[in-house]
């Protein structure tokens, strides 16, 4: 597994996330040096957490209810530690509303690198039978 990777992938996604966040809000925001190491905190430990995805004994679907149950916990811990204080049900709707965004906005980047992968292994199939 390339680590570096997951964690730059995990890394560009929240940071990405956030912005539109930021976008959603409508007005000027200013973003402190805590704000960034909040958010690069979470989008890290929530990267590390998508290895469970790797594990070969576990369904797709339970290693995606037991991310997102980390993801939640690690939500409410973070926001603990970093003294935000929003309400508990709040968190977990907003936090809810953004993984499902997040999952669609996955999904959508593997189909096309699947399609675009299927593409090239097409063309070197019919490559390889053109020249026998």
């Amino acid at each position: 597994m390339n680590y570096f990777r997951i964690i730059f992938n995990g890394l560009g996604i929240g940071s990405v996330i956030y912005l539109g966040l930021i976008l959603v809000q409508g007005q000027a925001t200013v973003v402190s040096a805590k704000d960034v190491l909040f958010l690069f905190s979470i989008s890290f430990c929530i990267a590390i957490g998508t290895i469970v995805f790797k594990v070969e004994g576990l369904s797709y679907l339970s290693a995606l209810v037991l991310h997102y149950l980390g993801v939640i916990i690690l939500i409410i811990l973070m926001n603990l530690i970093f003294g935000v204080n929003d309400s508990l049900i709040h968190l977990i709707i907003a936090t809810t509303i953004i993984y499902i965004i997040s999952y669609t906005v996955t999904m959508i980047k593997f189909f096309l690198v699947s399609r675009k992968f299927n593409r090239d292994l097409e063309k070197l199939k019919n490559k390889k039978h053109s020249q026998i």
